[in-house]
């Protein structure tokens, strides 16, 4: 465990650990990764307290609810594989890459909201087609859609085309593309 200027810890290491529930991290607001992988953990709330944290890995936990993560605007990098999240909330980050979605993300994952990150190529999305069950996709804000936007290309064909089985994209329904 490393310490900050503050004596604060800015990393937390509890992988298995047997935990049932999630520690509160109210003393913790230095915290800068968080590491609670390969546990029983059920819920995960209270990442509000960690402003901070750029490294959250959860994986291999039984996870259904996660709650906060939209509060963590210096969150780079997420894994949260092998849980039961069908709803992911992620907007408002600093997530500039979809490269490790296959191996960080749960197959049960049904919706994904990652707007207003740093996306900056559409093309990220093809790393999400692993997610199998995914129907409801956010992106906008990233700027990889307004710099679309500008130029008068359309992205929501070729995320149809990436993603077949959506069906919402930014809050309005997916139509077949034409091609």
């Amino acid at each position: 465990m490393s310490y900050g200027s503050e004596e604060a810890p800015d990393e937390l290491i509890l992988a298995d650990s047997g935990l049932h529930r999630f520690p509160n991290l109210q003393s913790y607001a230095h915290l800068q990764k968080l590491v609670v992988s390969h546990n029983r953990i059920l819920k995960i709330e209270g990442l509000e307290a960690v402003p901070l944290l750029r490294d959250l890995r959860m994986e291999h936990n039984r996870v259904a609810k996660l709650d906060g993560v939209s509060s963590l605007h210096y969150l780079r990098s997420l894994n949260a594989a092998h849980n039961s999240l069908v709803h992911l909330d992620v907007s408002h980050n600093l997530i500039g890459t979809l490269q490790s979605a296959p191996s960080s993300l749960p197959s049960s994952l049904q919706a994904l909201f990652i707007a207003n990150n740093e996306l900056e190529d559409i093309l990220e999305l093809k790393y999400m087609t692993g997610c199998v069950r995914l129907m409801e996709l956010e992106i906008k804000g990233n700027s990889c859609i307004s710099v679309a936007s500008e130029v008068g290309f359309d992205h929501r064909p070729l995320v149809g085309f990436l993603l077949p089985r959506l069906r919402r994209l930014d809050g309005e329904a997916v139509k077949e593309a034409a091609w």
